[in-house]
């Protein structure tokens, strides 16, 4: 079995806003890493298989690899992980990050149909038109572990949030929201989540 580094530990953004972004290597949307450090806050447990898609920048898989050092971040966008330039943190990253980190290069409505695995926190920031995004956030939520979180950026978007709160309504589940940036949304599934984790690695 291989054995994995030890992890690394990185300057808490909550703490210090600027280093976190200076030693992921990004000068670039301090307002979305507040709304970030909120939405790891608002989780309540300490998620162990993450789902990010909607890459983008990368920052929000920075975020979560950085922030959960134990924790294993899968990616996709259809755009590609080099698609904006310069500014992609977990390329920069060192090699004790990239080994727990997976990016494919492909639509969400493709690959989630397709995940044999399952997530504790899932990300949503991809497609924001009405009918995808209620598609994703509906493929993502069956991959969803009971107990687990989706939450979602742009809340301020018609198309999101209608998205989102008819999700919410059909599934009667609580919408949370987390204000800055164009705001998030959160959801939790009913289900106790720290006992699924201990029961995987039993």
């Amino acid at each position: 079995m291989k054995k994995r580094n030890r992890p690394i530990t990185y300057p808490d953004p909550a703490d210090d806003l600027a280093a976190w972004m200076d030693a992921v290597q990004t000068e670039d949307f301090p307002a979305f890493v507040e709304l970030l450090v909120r939405i790891r806050k608002a989780i309540g447990f300490t998620p162990e298989r993450i789902l990010d898609f909607g890459y983008g920048w990368g920052i929000s898989a920075a975020m979560w690899l950085t922030s959960f050092p134990e924790a294993t971040v899968y990616c996709c966008d259809p755009l590609g992980q080099y698609k904006y330039g310069k500014t992609d943190p977990v390329s920069k990253l060192c090699p004790r990050c990239q080994e727990r980190f997976t990016f494919v290069h492909c639509e969400a409505e493709m690959v989630l149909p397709c995940l044999k695995r399952t997530f504790d926190f899932i990300f949503v920031d991809a497609d924001h038109e009405y009918p995808s995004t209620l598609v994703q956030i509906g493929l993502a939520w069956d991959r969803l572990e009971p107990g687990g979180v989706m939450s979602g950026h742009d809340w301020d978007m018609p198309d999101v949030r209608r998205a989102v709160t008819e999700f919410a309504k059909v599934n009667e589940l609580v919408i949370r929201e987390v204000s800055g940036d164009h705001g998030a949304w959160l959801v939790r599934k009913a289900g106790d989540v720290e006992k699924k984790q201990q029961e995987l690695k039993g």
